[in-house]
């Protein structure tokens, strides 16, 4: 049987111009620090990249948080009441085996939105211009023309939370990535799986310096997606 932990905590002190961007019903997020886990942030709904932040969960309440999110367990959260510069959140700590049915659910829902996206017909409109990730040591070259690595349609449903395109050479060794923006990866997955002509050209390499090369794990670049 699935168990939580129901939590209501009153963070004090928020930033005003912050709290006036929240409303009772909204939910937060929490983030912790990796090289400070007796901390745990909250930030309000809708905000990336450090933004919209509203305080930190108080003391009492900061490890059994830090606990469940360092094993990666799922979270719910509402802000109850809001009054002058003080917010009251409660938060539903979802067990283990309610957190894997979650992601389970969540995976099929993907699945299941992903194949309906990738099976409609695709009608090109302008190129495009996307990020991929190259090996630190390769042999490519700027204006490069690549391939796209053809892979079933069943290979990306079944990671449609993770979704992923590769690129060939001339030889059909994969020297190319792509793991984030979805859109843009569906848009040519979809093009692909409509059968509509492609070119793939390399037309940047980020050249980083030798000290800079040393610290990454892979190279930046850009291709230039044309339908034809």
């Amino acid at each position: 049987m699935e168990t939580s932990n129901i939590l209501t905590i009153d963070v004090e002190k928020c930033p005003q111009e912050e709290l006036m961007q929240c409303r009772v019903g909204d939910y937060v997020k929490f983030w912790v620090p990796k090289d400070n886990p007796e901390v745990v942030y909250i930030f309000r709904r809708g905000t990336i990249g450090g933004q919209g932040k509203l305080g930190k969960i108080p003391s009492q309440f900061t490890k059994v948080i830090s606990d469940h999110l360092s094993k990666g367990l799922e979270y719910e959260t509402e802000i109850l009441s809001i009054k002058g510069s003080t917010c009251t959140i409660k938060c539903r700590l979802i067990s283990e085996e309610g957190s894997s049915t979650r992601r389970e659910e969540e995976s099929r829902i993907a699945a299941s939105r992903l194949k309906k996206e990738l099976l409609k017909k695709y009608i090109p409109r302008e190129s495009l211009t996307i990020r991929v990730e190259l090996p630190k040591e390769h042999t490519l070259a700027e204006g490069e023309e690549l391939l796209l690595r053809n892979r079933e349609l069943d290979y990306y449903i079944e990671n449609a939370s993770s979704l992923k395109i590769e690129f060939t050479n001339g030889k059909n060794e994969i020297v190319a990535s792509k793991t984030n923006e979805p859109r843009l990866i569906k848009t040519i997955l979809r093009a692909s799986f409509s059968e509509i002509p492609m070119t793939f050209t390399l037309i940047e390499i980020q050249k980083p310096d030798k000290y800079t090369l040393e610290y990454l794990k892979s190279i930046q670049g850009k291709i230039e997606v044309v339908f034809k």
